[in-house]
């Protein structure tokens, strides 16, 4: 929503992302002043990730219809380290919740109330380290930090604390998060009973998409500098002039980031990325184009694997995921042996997606909407 905002919100979102330190005392004092309104930890967090373009949004906007779960909204901008004492100070002038289509023109409409993935500005604010000018360094097991996880722990309490109904805090938290793709390890071993969800999507599909959205935003980013500032503060590296690819195994050692304006840097981005998750028993694989044919199906399938009701509203929030446009094949004199080891992957892992079922495969009569 950047390309909303007046000269004042610019300035404001500028000097948030400015003042991180601050913040984080700001949140320790909130933690403080609000205390009879935070929940008890949450040992089984739920994070949608998985590279962009998979519908990792669309999912956490029907998971966020769950009175179970409670996920950041852009309520909680610019000041998204303190959310609680945010949302004090900020409720006298809350703009309307006006929806318009966002910036990605793919049909998604949001207002200042939808979910959105917020929480990689924590992970930039303790993690310097692992963002270098060009690259983002995956993170393993060990990587433990435990200033970041007591300020974690606090930060999703004061979510659930905000988005709760009838005065009570929400009993789990939910994110969306492209980037937490790049640190599973840590997470389960933060959280071993965390649900991690995984869309899967047809990759031909979702590399085009991956390559359209790259040249959007590198366009954008030249027209409008502020675009650049917003994605770069709230930590979205993934198009654009502020790009900064996850090296997964270290593939980007082999390869030149100046190439990703052709499918084949691509196609290895997303090999690289997937083949990890065929051995990871940890996760919840969700068949996105399955679930375009039959949502109520697979969100119900889902609502049980993260262990949340199938309530009336997640019912009709299902209805969100439907089939419309466009289907892809990859580019010509893209390399032959590449798309088979990425058919191979795609294959493989959906497999291991729940609610899968025979006659899902890249054969069948299907056509899809661009998604998210």
């Amino acid at each position: 929503m950047a390309d909303s905002y007046s000269p004042t919100d610019r300035m404001m979102h500028r000097i948030a992302f400015k003042l991180r330190t601050p913040q984080l005392a700001l949140a320790d004092m909130a933690n403080s002043m609000f205390a009879d309104r935070l929940p008890k930890f949450d040992d089984s967090p739920v994070f949608i990730t998985s590279l962009p373009r998979a519908g990792t949004t669309v999912l956490l906007e029907i998971l966020s219809e769950s009175p179970d779960l409670a996920s950041h909204t852009y309520r909680d901008m610019p000041f998204v380290l303190c959310p609680m004492l945010w949302d004090k100070l900020s409720s006298g002038f809350r703009a309307e919740a006006e929806v318009r289509e966002r910036a990605h023109a793919d049909g998604m409409q949001v207002s200042f109330d939808s979910p959105e993935a917020f929480e990689e500005i924590i992970w930039t604010t303790f993690w310097k380290g692992k963002y270098s000018r060009d690259s983002i360094t995956p993170w393993i097991a060990s990587d433990r930090h435990e200033e970041f996880e007591e300020f974690f722990a606090s930060h999703m309490g004061q979510i659930r604390a905000l988005r709760g109904e009838a005065g009570s805090p929400a009993a789990r938290y939910v994110s969306k998060n492209n980037a937490n793709i790049a640190r599973l390890p840590l997470l389960h071993a933060m959280y071993p009973n965390c649900k991690i969800v995984v869309p899967i999507r047809r990759p031909q599909d979702q590399i085009a998409s991956l390559m359209r959205q790259h040249e959007r935003f590198k366009s954008m980013h030249v027209k409008d500098k502020f675009s650049l500032t917003y994605m770069s503060g709230i930590g979205h590296f993934e198009f654009g002039a502020g790009f900064k690819p996850i090296n997964f195994g270290g593939w980007l050692d082999t390869i030149d980031i100046a190439e990703a304006d052709n499918a084949t840097f691509w196609m290895k981005y997303w090999l690289a990325a997937y083949t990890p998750l065929v051995s990871d028993e940890n996760l919840i694989l969700f068949d996105y184009e399955a679930a375009c044919r039959d949502g109520l199906k697979h969100i119900e399938s889902l609502a049980t694997a993260i262990c949340v009701p199938f309530s009336d509203k997640l019912q009709i929030a299902a209805q969100r995921l439907r089939p419309t446009l466009a289907r892809h094949t990859f580019p010509e004199g893209s390399e032959e042996g590449l798309h088979i080891e990425i058919e191979a992957v795609y294959q493989l892992l959906r497999t291991r997606c729940i609610a899968s079922r025979p006659g899902d495969g890249p054969g069948s009569n299907f056509t899809e909407r661009e998604t998210s």
